[in-house]
């Protein structure tokens, strides 16, 4: 039910999901070339990747992409829909590849769904399978949006989500990978506006 739960908490803004999911791989394929690494030579682990949406996109992009997550159901329904990424179930503690796996290891939109004592285990999980050199993204909603704060409460599968604060991701950052982190602010409107896309 994930994409309707969606289109539910969006409706008020006339959103629309696909335009959003394009937008979040835009942006993760600047973040990966700003770091002087090209999309179609990296492998990406896409971590809480539920039923695939977003790695659906980004499989497009990048030479190859793997998704994880604590649902085996979105596992099985992700593997069903798109059979060119792999799809992975865990449990949740450690992830079920080897250390230096991967060239960017990404969770979108997921940290604030992991309880707030768990936070530093997961993060430091996402580090130890990503290579030396390669690149590490949490990509979170601005707890401090209104939009933001409205969707999130209007959205049944966020009902226990506890928005992460910018400072908490590079702390977790800066702990897992003993350096410190980049961050940005992408803002982007979840709806169609003629007047701004004709500006």
């Amino acid at each position: 039910t994930y994409s309707g739960d969606l289109r539910s908490a969006l409706r008020p803004f006339a959103a629309d999901p696909r335009s959003i999911l394009t937008t979040k791989a835009n942006v993760l394929c600047s973040v990966v070339r700003s770091s002087g690494l090209s999309p179609r030579d990296c492998r990406l682990l896409d971590v809480g990747c539920g039923i695939g949406l977003l790695t659906a996109e980004l499989v497009r992009w990048f030479d190859s992409v793997t998704g994880v997550d604590v649902s085996a159901r979105s596992i099985d329904y992700a593997a069903e829909n798109d059979k060119r990424t792999a799809y992975v179930h865990y449990d949740g503690g450690k992830l079920p590849f080897e250390m230096n796996s991967f060239d960017v290891v990404l969770a979108s939109c997921v940290l604030h769904h992991v309880s707030v004592s768990n936070r530093g285990a997961f993060v430091q999980e996402m580090a130890r399978v990503a290579r030396a050199g390669g690149i590490i993204i949490l990509l979170e909603h601005n707890p401090i949006n209104p939009v933001t704060r409205y969707t999130v409460a209007n959205c049944r599968f966020d009902e226990k989500a506890s928005l992460v604060p910018r400072q908490e991701a590079c702390t977790l950052l800066r702990s897992a990978c003993g350096r410190t982190p980049h961050y940005r602010y992408y803002g982007f409107l979840p709806f169609r506006n003629a007047r701004i896309d004709n500006a």
